[in-house]
């Protein structure tokens, strides 16, 4: 991906962080039909400040998904000067197409900021019953079991 003009003159990787999340996730539809930068991502990062996460988690919390969902590279990261520890979770969030579940949440586990990010900010997004209601139910049922599945194999 081509960086976002100018990402890299904020000094601030917070406000990094959201320029480059709002030009990765442009147009893009979270399961509800809404924006997903300010449906989904900010939610993430909502929910990430009040467990009392860390800067680098909440810059982590608004990148989470671009790797996984749009064309920017661990390498956009690093050029966008953000720390090893946001790059390393970003990194670790990123589910890759045929890894299986144990597997993928086994990486998550191993680190505990990418962990946290994902068992109380992430999912607890995506299964929040008031996001969920919007669903048809079929699919609301599938999400529901997919996402306690994680929650399950995140807390071994």
């Amino acid at each position: 991906m081509t960086l976002p003009p100018g990402i890299t003159e904020f000094a601030d990787p917070l406000e990094r962080a959201h320029a480059l999340a709002r030009a990765a996730h442009a147009g893009q539809l979270d399961k509800t039909g809404d924006d997903y930068y300010s449906g989904h991502v900010l939610d993430v990062l909502r929910r990430v400040k009040e467990y009392g996460g860390d800067l680098d988690s909440q810059v982590a919390a608004l990148l989470h998904d671009v790797l996984e969902d749009s064309d920017v590279t661990d390498a956009d990261l690093v050029a966008a000067a953000f720390s090893d520890p946001v790059v390393l979770i970003t990194h670790l969030m990123t589910r890759h197409e045929s890894e299986p579940d144990e597997a993928y949440y086994a990486r998550l586990r191993a680190y505990e900021p990418a962990r946290r990010l994902k068992l109380d900010a992430d999912l607890a997004s995506n299964s929040d019953p008031e996001r969920l209601a919007k669903v048809e139910p079929e699919r609301r049922a599938k999400l529901e079991a997919k996402y306690a599945k994680g929650k399950q194999l995140l807390s071994r």
